[in-house]
């Protein structure tokens, strides 16, 4: 009996044991499920979000996608316009050369003349088919020559 006894306290006392188990262990299976809770509204939340950047990140690709185009006409304009300008001041620079050779020469700057001149010899050279060049060049050379 005493035994017997033994073994009914024991069995008492791992039924206890066993119902503590299932109790804490229930919480945390709770506490578990709370926190899957959680996660998965804060995953819907964090995909909502990553849709709106991507959208976001979608328009601003094709906005920039459209001022770049914008843009590369304006650019290719404004080659063109500083090539143009470019041009102008070598015509500008050629046009007045008799008047620049002349002055350097005045005012005792022969090397600046020689120097002018030799910027603009080939391009007057090239272009002396043109009558315009043709009396520009002749007027440049008459100069330098009196210098010589």
């Amino acid at each position: 009996m005493a035994q017997e006894g033994e073994i009914v306290r024991q069995i008492q006392g791992l039924d206890s044991d066993m119902q503590t188990l299932v109790y804490e262990n229930y919480n945390k299976f709770i506490a578990a499920t709370e926190t899957i809770r959680k996660m998965r509204v804060d995953f819907r939340s964090m995909e909502d979000e990553m849709e709106q950047l991507a959208s976001s990140m979608s328009s601003i690709t094709t906005f920039s996608s459209q001022i770049s185009d914008k843009l590369r006409t304006r650019r290719q304009d404004v080659a063109r316009l500083s090539s143009a300008h470019s041009t102008l001041q070598k015509l500008q620079f050629v046009l007045e050369l008799p008047n620049k050779l002349t002055e350097s020469i005045q005012e005792g700057h022969p090397a600046q003349a020689v120097e002018d001149w030799l910027r603009a010899e080939r391009a007057l050279t090239h272009y002396k088919d043109m009558a315009s060049f043709a009396g520009i060049q002749e007027d440049c050379e008459k100069i330098m020559e009196e210098l010589k």
